[in-house]
C-alpha cells in the first residue's frame, strides 16, 4: 500500500526568489562635480548656523545672540543721539572687547552643530565616497563657519559706523571726516572671526557630543585667556610682557588697537609690544587651529 503523500496548504509560501523589473537606468544627466558639492555643503552649513529651515527652537540662540551683539552699537546710537556724540563709550576700536563674549558663545553653539551632527549620525561615509573629498569637508564648514562669524562680527560695526554719520548734524561731513574706518573695521572683524571660529571648529571636530564640543570650547578659550593675563599681570620680570600673547582674547583685541591707531587697555599698555605682533599671533593660532582641523579630517572613521 502507497503512502498517500500530502501536499502542502497553497498559502505556504516557497522559498523561491522573484526578479522584479523596475526600470533602473544609468544616469546621464550633468555630473555638476566637486566644486558645486563643496559650494552646496558650504551653503546648507551657513544656513545651520542660524537654524534656517529648522525647528524654531534651533534659530533662538544663535539669533538671540545675533540681536544681543547688536545692542551696544543701539544703545550707543541713542546715547549720540540724545548726548550729542559727547559720550562714547562704544566705539569702533572696542566694540570687540564688549561683545568677544556673546561672540564665543555664539560660536561655541554653532561650531558643534556643524560638525557633530554629522559624527552622530554616521553619515561622514556618505558625504566622502561622492565628489566631497575630507579636505573639501573641511573647509566648507569652516567656510560657513568663518561666514557667521564674520556677520555677527561686521554687521553691529557697520551699523554702529553708519548709525553714527545718520545721528550728526552733518553726516556727509561725517563720512568724509571718518573714509580711513571701513579698512580697520574689516580687518578687525576678519582676523576676530577667523582666530575664534578656526579655534572653536578645531575642538568642535574632536568629539560628537554637542555638550562636550560646547563646553570645551568655552573652558579652553575661558582658560587660555585667565592663564595670559595671569602671567602678563604678575611680576616686574620682562619676559611675562610677552604672557598678553598666550591670552587670544588679548592677541585679538591687540591686534584691533593696532587697526586703528588707538590705545588698548591697562594690561595691553604694560605690555608695550608692537601692533603687529598681534596680528601674527593671531594667525598663529588660526593656523595651528586650521591644522588640526585637516588632520583630524584626514584620519576621522567615515
Amino acid at each position: 500500500m502507497n503512502p498517500e503523500v500530502s501536499t502542502p496548504p497553497a498559502d505556504v509560501r516557497t522559498s523561491s526568489g522573484s526578479i522584479y523589473d523596475l526600470g533602473y537606468q544609468r544616469y546621464t544627466g550633468p555630473r555638476l562635480g566637486r566644486a558645486y558639492a563643496a559650494r552646496s555643503l558650504y551653503a546648507h552649513g551657513l544656513a545651520a548656523a542660524f537654524g534656517i529651515g529648522r525647528s524654531t527652537r534651533s534659530k533662538v540662540i544663535p539669533m538671540g545672540l545675533f540681536v544681543i551683539a547688536l545692542v551696544p552699537a543701539v544703545i550707543e546710537l541713542g546715547i549720540a543721539a540724545l548726548a550729542g556724540g559727547i559720550l562714547q563709550p562704544v566705539r569702533l576700536d572696542n566694540y570687540y572687547s564688549l561683545v568677544g563674549t556673546v561672540m564665543l558663545l555664539f560660536c561655541a553653539a554653532v561650531a558643534p552643530e556643524l560638525v557633530g551632527r554629522d559624527q552622530r549620525n554616521h553619515v561622514l561615509s556618505l558625504y566622502f565616497s561622492r565628489a566631497l573629498d575630507r579636505r573639501d569637508y573641511a573647509l566648507a564648514k569652516f567656510g560657513a563657519l568663518l561666514t557667521a562669524m564674520l556677520l555677527i562680527a561686521l554687521v553691529p560695526e557697520f551699523v554702529l559706523y553708519l548709525g553714527s554719520a545718520l545721528v550728526g548734524a552733518d553726516p556727509i561731513a561725517y563720512l568724509r571726516a571718518h573714509l580711513d574706518q571701513p579698512g580697520p573695521i574689516l580687518a578687525s572683524g576678519l582676523v576676530t572671526s577667523l582666530e575664534v571660529a578656526t579655534v572653536a571648529l578645531a575642538i568642535a571636530a574632536l568629539t560628537p557630543r554637542r555638550a562636550y564640543a560646547t563646553g570645551g570650547i568655552v573652558a579652553a578659550w575661558f582658560i587660555a585667556d585667565g592663564l595670559g593675563t595671569l602671567v602678563a599681570s604678575v611680576g616686574d620680570v620682562a619676559w611675562t610682557r610677552y604672557g598678553v600673547l598666550l591670552s587670544p582674547s588679548l592677541v585679538s583685541d591687540g591686534a584691533i588697537r593696532w587697526f586703528f591707531g588707538t590705545g588698548g587697555d591697562e594690561i595691553l599698555l604694560r605690555a608695550d609690544l608692537p601692533g603687529w605682533w598681534y596680528l601674527v599671533a593671531a594667525l598663529v593660532y588660526s593656523g595651528a587651529a586650521g591644522i588640526v582641523i585637516l588632520r583630524r579630517y584626514s584620519r576621522i572613521p567615515a
